[in-house]
Formats: C-alpha cells, structure tokens, sequence
C-alpha cells in the first residue's frame, strides 16, 4: 500500500511541477513543453507496469534499490582507472601484469596507482608513463611503475 501511496505522490507532484512549468513557458514552445510534460506524466503513470512484469522475470532485480545496492562509486572509479591504463599499455607496447588504483575520501580521490609491467625498453616505458599523465590527468607522482623480472 505504501508503493501505490509514493507513486500517486509521484505523479501527484509532477502534474504540479509541469503545470507550473507551463505557465512559465513562452507562448512560441508551449506545445513542445505540453508535449513533454504530457510524456513524462504517462511515463509517470505507466512505470509500475514496468516493475510487474519483470518481477515475474528471472534474472532481473525485482527493484531499483536492488540493482544499486552494491554499487560503489570509489570501485567503479578504480575499475575504470586500472581498465584504462591497461588499454594506454597495449597501445604503448607495454605488457601490464597487475594495475591497482587506491582511492581516497570515500572514492571521490586518487591516492594512488600501482602498474606491474613486463620488461620492456625504457622509451616504452618513458612513452607509457608520459601517456598516463596526459590521457588519465593522473600525476606522476601518484603513479608507480614496477618492472617484474624476466
């Protein structure tokens, strides 16, 4: 009862801001804006039709709170970080074993970055640590290159 309480709540405050919107609206878009704020207020009403159907679909979170629920910002922001220094190695010619990206302050900050590479000649190297620093923004710095033997 409480779900069909928030969506009529929902929809209750969207008719309320698009009606507001459109008195805002200069008379040249007024049906473009009446065209949208129509859209999204059916968007409005036919989204819990979404969320029944696909309850009954296995596989498929039963909610938004689900799908999010173990998303973290700092680990997503170390997975992209590792993942494109990764590419920035092949296209250097550099052979990566291991990349680690430390976050800090609740995953908002780099603190720093750990590349294990393969041994390769030093303009390679030179030219991958030069790429980091242009292409990710990283500072030099904050990134460590380890060469692991042979």
């Amino acid at each position: 009862m409480e779900s069909v309480r928030e969506w009529a709540r929902g929809i209750f405050l969207l008719a309320v801001f698009a009606s507001t919107v459109m008195l805002l609206v200069p008379k040249s878009v007024m049906r473009q804006a009446k065209f949208v704020s129509e859209l999204l207020l059916l968007l409005c009403v036919i989204a819990p039709l979404a969320g029944i159907l696909r309850t009954g679909t296995p596989g498929l979170p039963r909610s938004a709170s689900e799908t999010f629920s173990d998303f973290s910002l700092g680990e997503f922001y170390s997975n992209e970080t590792a993942r494109r220094i990764e590419e920035l190695g092949q296209k250097c010619g550099v052979e990566i074993k291991a990349v680690s990206v430390s976050t800090k302050d609740g995953g908002f900050s780099l603190d720093r970055v750990d590349v294990e590479v393969m041994p390769a000649s030093g303009d390679r190297l030179a030219a991958f640590r030069e790429a980091i620093e242009i292409y990710t923004g990283i500072p030099g710095e904050k990134v460590e290159i380890s060469i692991l033997g042979p």
